[in-house]
């Protein structure tokens, strides 16, 4: 009788719950049907994860249905492609269907990604006001004439570095354009759908592959803040994957530092055309295969995903090719692609980005500082049964620290990194990579540091990182234009990220100052064990003549540490 009952309540179950997963596509068939995993299949990866991200793959609602990829697993974005004004007749005919709200109603979120890189007209278009009436009824289409509604992400101008037209004059007034057509669009696709996101699609191939690198991205910080996620593109042939992991953990540590999700928006890698690649169909889909298995061996990791995830990577969209899909049921480098996919999927279509509530620094404790009011480099530590900290150690700077003690601008009340401005011994680098990138010769590691870590049993919140920064320039023979950078990068576990926006100050004459500049940093998201130890790193270079006997100074007070210790 127990054995019955156990089984008349097995078949309860399996009646109330057993048809959840249908999912009734309009076009033809079913656009998501998830399969068990079969006796072949690789095994998963049985070590604990708990990171995953939104997976997709696109470009378009057919390609995504023909995925296995997509019905073998239980990814939850469905890409699709907008190349031009020429697309828009044909995308109309979703009017007539009940495609985007059937998508939606079995909890598919729907990623549009706007290309207009194709010729000079498209890319002309873009900045133009057809395509601002365009981008409102492309939201309403991809919106869908409802009942049910989901996420819809917008990435607009993927590629965007490609569209300014030749000659630097010319560029620069296309970017400015560009920019503002960016932020009127994003106000209109918000206006039109409340559950639309937006984010401006940035190349990845612009980032160094060499780890830690950043690229200049300021021009667009205006459209970025306009934003509600951060996405860059990678796209490489079979013979350059090895270029993709650095670029991409690059692009997104970079792109976290502005506390949004970030989205890889479409990734790919061809097996190359007929010009690089005359080879069979055969040898070419192998060719592509087998690049990307060695690029899961360097990226599909649980340890790497971890630390795309810590930068704040939210989503990774495919597109549907050679590389990613299934040629038979032993193609085992699809089965590990699904895998690792299956491990990792967030099946929420909503991208979060978790943040630690963060404070005003007035409304912290100062932990720590370093002051510079006398000779010492130590810091002055409140609390001090609570945390500990090493002094201002100079890496590589070659330049006098020195007091206020016989200092020339002894009123200014701070601490001074002179640069005589003669040969390697100051700062030259001419790029943060330079400064950075221990392999580029005199201007390897050009930085301050300093290491913090909490007592035994202690729990430290840390929440900012703020110093004062000004530039001054003597006479004679001073540059008539210089300007110092510095940034902020966090060492913890041997990990070095960089953190926050770099800061610049410029002093522009002789016998001119920049003035006081306090650069604030965003530290909130570091997590501390007892007795961790964590390191804090200023790398500084600049950019100006480096060839003159000019007295200036890069001056640094009051570098500060605000948080809590529990």
């Amino acid at each position: 009788m127990k054995n019955l009952f156990c089984l008349l309540y097995i078949v309860l179950l399996s009646f109330l719950f057993g048809g959840c997963k249908d999912f009734e596509e309009p076009i033809d068939e079913p656009l998501i049907n998830n399969n068990e995993n079969n006796n072949e299949e690789e095994e998963l990866d049985t070590l604990p994860s708990t990171t995953k991200i939104l997976w997709g793959i696109g470009d378009n609602f057919t390609g995504a249905k023909s995925s296995a990829l997509l019905n073998e697993t239980s990814i939850k974005l469905v890409s699709h492609w907008y190349n031009g004004p020429q697309d828009m007749s044909w995308i109309r005919g979703y009017k007539n269907q009940t495609t985007v709200s059937d998508i939606y109603a079995q909890g598919y979120g729907i990623q549009l990604i706007v290309w207009l890189a194709q010729n000079r007209e498209t890319a002309d278009y873009a900045i133009g006001d057809q395509f601002q009436d365009d981008i409102k009824e492309l939201t309403e289409i991809f919106k869908g004439n409802g009942p049910n509604y989901g996420p819809l992400y917008i990435v607009l101008f993927t590629e965007l570095e490609t569209y300014p037209p030749s000659g630097e004059a010319a560029a620069e007034n296309y970017k400015k354009q560009l920019s503002a057509a960016y932020i009127k669009a994003a106000g209109t696709i918000h206006d039109t759908y409340d559950k639309a996101w937006v984010g401006l699609g940035l190349g990845g191939y612009h980032w160094p592959q060499a780890i830690p690198g950043t690229r200049d991205i300021t021009r667009w910080d205006e459209a970025i803040e306009a934003s509600d996620f951060t996405c860059v593109q990678q796209m490489q042939s079979y013979k350059n994957w090895q270029q993709i992991p650095g670029k991409t953990r690059n692009a997104v540590s970079q792109l976290g530092t502005y506390n949004k999700p970030v989205m890889v928006s479409h990734f790919k890698i061809w097996s190359g055309g007929p010009d690089d690649n005359p080879d069979p169909i055969d040898k070419k889909i192998a060719d592509a295969q087998g690049a990307f298995d060695l690029f899961m061996d360097d990226m599909f990791t649980n340890a790497s995903l971890d630390a795309l995830y810590a930068d704040g990577l939210r989503a990774w969209v495919f597109m549907n090719d050679e590389y990613i899909r299934k040629h038979g049921d032993e193609d085992k480098v699809y089965l590990r692609a699904k895998n690792f996919v299956s491990l990792h999927n967030e099946e929420n279509p909503v991208m979060k980005r978790e943040y630690t509530p963060t404070l005003p620094p007035g409304q912290v404790d100062v932990l720590l500082s370093y002051d510079f009011n006398g000779s010492s480099l130590e810091p002055v530590i409140n609390n001090a049964g609570t945390i500990t900290a090493s002094g201002l150690n100079n890496h590589n700077l070659s330049f006098e620290l020195f007091s206020t003690q016989g200092d020339p601008h002894t009123s200014d009340g701070g601490k001074w990194i002179r640069d005589h401005g003669q040969g390697a011994d100051h700062i030259n680098a001419l790029t943060e990579n330079e400064a950075v990138n221990i392999n580029s010769g005199n201007q390897k590691n050009n930085y301050l540091s300093f290491t913090i870590s909490p007592s035994d049993n202690k729990k430290l919140d840390l929440y900012w990182f703020t110093f004062d920064i000004q530039a001054r320039t003597g006479a004679p023979d001073t540059p008539p234009e210089l300007t110092y950078f510095a940034a902020l990068y966090t060492c913890k576990d041997g990990i070095i990220n960089h953190t926050g926006k770099t800061v610049s100050v410029s002093s522009n004459t002789e016998n001119s100052v920049s003035g006081w500049v306090t650069a604030q940093f965003d530290i909130s998201k570091m997590k501390f064990a007892g007795g961790e130890v964590a390191e804090f790193r200023i790398y500084v270079w600049r950019v100006g003549s480096t060839n003159q006997r000019s007295e200036r100074w890069l001056e640094f007070d009051n570098i500060k540490v605000h948080g809590y210790s529990r």
